[in-house]
């Protein structure tokens, strides 16, 4: 495959950051489920390949990954390039019946067309007995930004528009046990900011937000602009709140 354009940098590292937001949320469900004795792997949406990587060293045999997107796997192969990544169809995915021994899926369903559907193939994948997780699965409907209140708004309008659901993150209880789970398991992460690490994040969180928002015409870069300057200033005076929950849920097949 050809190198990674420079552009793509950032891309991976707003990977890395997801994976510290939501790592406590990962680590416990890594320990309900014992990933520790499991020898079968699978990650659903793996993105540059880092959760995956992680359940790699987590598990007693070895992690596969797999996405839709090929630029994302070429991202994967190369940062990870003992690893194996597969490309997958947003419907199926290209593995047999009761493969693995658990099959996770990291921001992933909110962006699935049918996540009940997802959920139903992960499901099918997994053998009697094993577990599928959904992992890091946002509500933006109860987030919140101080200064900017008007962001979350605007960010659900953007992602609906780009075919998400920024809502998903309460709907796992629901898609769970209508998948048929015999045991469901879900919680929040728990995210705890001190001035430091927000500071410290400040510049990243305002470039997650451009990238997201931006592009819209002059008027609206003059109120991100607005608003950067604020949410610097607040972050570096430690009054500045981000929040943002990060739902998961694990059923037992």
């Amino acid at each position: 495959m050809s190198p990674i354009p420079k552009g793509n940098t950032a891309l991976i590292e707003q990977y890395r950051r997801q994976l510290e937001y939501s790592r406590g949320g990962r680590l416990h469900v890594y320990r309900m489920v014992g990933i520790g004795n499991l020898e079968r792997v699978l990650d659903v949406g793996c993105g540059g390949g880092a959760v995956t990587a992680e359940l790699n060293r987590s598990c007693r045999g070895s992690a596969v990954g797999c996405d839709v997107d090929p630029q994302v796997l070429q991202i994967a192969v190369q940062e990870y390039p003992a690893l194996r990544f597969e490309q997958c169809a947003p419907d199926a995915l290209p593995f047999d019946d009761s493969e693995f021994d658990l099959v996770c899926a990291h921001l992933t369903l909110m962006w699935a067309d049918d996540p009940a559907q997802l959920i139903a193939q992960m499901r099918r994948v997994t053998r009697s007995g094993g577990w599928v997780a959904a992992l890091a699965e946002p509500d933006y409907g109860a987030g919140l930004y101080n200064p900017g209140d008007w962001l979350i708004g605007e960010a659900e309008r953007e992602l609906v528009r780009q075919g998400a659901d920024p809502r998903i993150g309460r709907k796992l209880p629901e898609l769970f046990k209508d998948a048929g789970f015999e045991r469901v398991i879900r919680g929040v992460v728990q995210s705890a900011w001190d001035e430091q690490r927000t500071r410290e994040h400040a510049a990243a969180e305002i470039e997650s937000v451009r990238t997201l928002l931006g592009g819209k015409g002059p008027e609206r870069e003059q109120l991100l602009d607005q608003w950067a300057g604020q949410f610097a200033q607040a972050a570096q005076e430690g009054r500045a709140t981000v929040f943002m929950p990060l739902f998961f849920a694990a059923g037992r097949k």
